[in-house]
């Protein structure tokens, strides 16, 4: 009790308090080992062994966590030194390195060996490595994102060039799609106005593709639901083995939705600061 507690009472100062706005790579460092920290911290407890106890496995996991949120915060600065287009292998390092934190914050959160699992996601796609003995390789379709990006092919221009650049599906319309944003990321895509060719703009946009994946760790709290019922189900073992459901994305627009209704403005929310401060981004 006194955990959920401590937990709680972080997050509701994470989220409320304005002084937190990264001003310099010290704090947005601190920012991103310290969520890892707890997310991870938070997902290991939930997937203990029952003969663990808490304190043992904080104390094996919470590194990871730390580690973790050290590359996710690398993989954003990675965006710094992109000046152009043209320097499309920079979008895919930050991803490559981006998606390592978040593999190794996931095997801890999952109670799993440091390095066992590697995880890379694309679009919809999910490629999961196990390492242990014989290299194994799964697939697993992320439905979310499949369905979003979907709609978007319907209602956008796929830019097939420009999003192989990106290592992420790109779209384009016109500004009266968009009601008057110049560019937006949603659940599996980015979307921007055709005219629209900032280079910073594509960097802020592609921080928030970074917070989604980073904030994916949450999925790993409903672990032990699936795998309760994946021996006693059937539908439960197909789920388990060939869908990723990203759950996370409800935590996270709330939490999106939260800094938007207690911010000042639209720009004093977190993960837009986030996102200008490593983009360069200007309005």
């Amino acid at each position: 009790m006194k955990l959920s507690l401590y937990i709680f009472s972080f997050f509701i100062f994470l989220f409320t308090n304005t002084s937190l706005a990264q001003s310099n790579d010290f704090e947005a460092a601190g920012y991103s080992i310290g969520i890892g920290t707890v997310f991870t911290t938070v997902g290991a407890i939930i997937n203990k062994d029952k003969e663990e106890k808490v304190w043992d496995v904080i104390k094996k996991r919470w590194w990871q966590g730390a580690v973790g949120g050290y590359l996710q915060f690398e993989s954003k600065r990675i965006l710094r030194e992109v000046d152009s287009h043209d320097q499309w292998p920079l979008f895919w390092s930050s991803k490559i390195v981006n998606e390592m934190g978040s593999s190794i914050q996931h095997n801890a959160a999952y109670n799993q060996p440091f390095g066992r699992y590697w995880y890379f996601n694309i679009a919809f796609n999910r490629i999961e490595i196990d390492t242990k003995d014989r290299w194994q390789l799964k697939y697993k379709l992320r439905p979310i994102d499949f369905l979003f990006t979907t709609d978007a092919a319907i209602r956008y221009n796929f830019e097939f060039q420009e999003s192989l650049r990106y290592g992420h599906p790109v779209f384009t319309t016109g500004d009266s799609n968009l009601n008057g944003q110049r560019a937006y990321a949603s659940a599996g895509y980015l979307v921007r106005e055709r005219n629209e060719n900032s280079i910073s703009l594509i960097k802020h946009e592609f921080v928030h593709v970074l917070q989604n994946n980073e904030y994916s760790i949450l999925n790993t709290y409903y672990q032990p639901f699936l795998d309760i019922r994946k021996d006693k189900n059937k539908f439960y073992k197909w789920l388990n083995s060939n869908l990723y459901i990203e759950a996370h994305y409800i935590p996270l627009r709330g939490l999106y939705l939260l800094e938007t209704w207690t911010a000042e403005n639209y720009t004093d929310n977190f993960f837009e600061m986030e996102a200008d401060y490593f983009s360069g981004f200007r309005r």
